[in-house]
């Protein structure tokens, strides 16, 4: 079973549990897949913000330069998260799941 499966909210409870010390292994690497996704697709939203700015008349650098530091930011969360991390999987979920969902309630 893969996070693609699992309803997002029913990841951001568990990710919020106190309880992932309990969660089986098919739980914990759903939400570190979720995480992972996560990661993956707030690069993704930074790349459209960083595109859409550089379309402009006049493009505001140093935006562009924050939202690619925070690109890079995301591309190492992601190459250092462990599957036993659950303290960093929780923060993940917990901060930028809510912001996906909001970019992504753009588009439907």
């Amino acid at each position: 079973m893969t996070a693609a499966f699992i309803e997002q909210d029913t990841l951001t409870e568990l990710a919020k549990t106190d309880e992932m010390e309990d969660l089986s292994m098919t739980q914990r690497l759903a939400l570190y897949e979720t995480a992972i996704e996560t990661l993956g697709m707030m690069v993704a939203v930074r790349s459209e913000w960083i595109s859409a700015e550089r379309k402009k008349s006049n493009p505001n650098k140093s935006l562009i330069n924050k939202w690619e530091d925070e690109q890079i930011d995301f591309f190492l969360q992601d190459e250092r998260l462990l599957l036993h991390d659950t303290a960093k999987i929780e923060e993940i979920i917990a901060v930028y799941a809510p912001i996906i969902k909001k970019e992504f309630a753009k588009y439907s």
